[in-house]
């Protein structure tokens, strides 16, 4: 399991909606799209992938503060990559 709030990359897939008439044809060319999100993990289990947007506190002694969550379904996530933090 990977750590809890370490910054990563999702790659998933998501629904994908038309809002117009269009052709038989067209709406055969309309599928799932690839999405790409970029956070902190806050969770991660066989259901689901949560990653926060925002964090606040790195100091231990206080329990982090959160914000702006997204919950991805875990059968729709294809890569989780963790982003390393350089040293320049």
């Amino acid at each position: 399991m990977k750590a809890l709030l370490q910054p990563v990359e999702l790659r998933w897939i998501d629904s994908a909606v038309t809002k117009n008439w269009d052709t038989v044809s067209g709406m055969k060319e309309t599928g799932p799209v690839e999405c790409r999100t970029i956070g902190y993990l806050l969770q991660i289990d066989k259901d689901v992938v949560k990653v926060v947007q925002s964090r606040y506190a790195d100091n231990p002694q206080i329990e982090a503060r959160v914000a702006d969550m997204i919950a991805i379904p875990r059968a729709c996530v294809r890569k989780i990559t963790l982003i390393r933090r350089s040293h320049a």
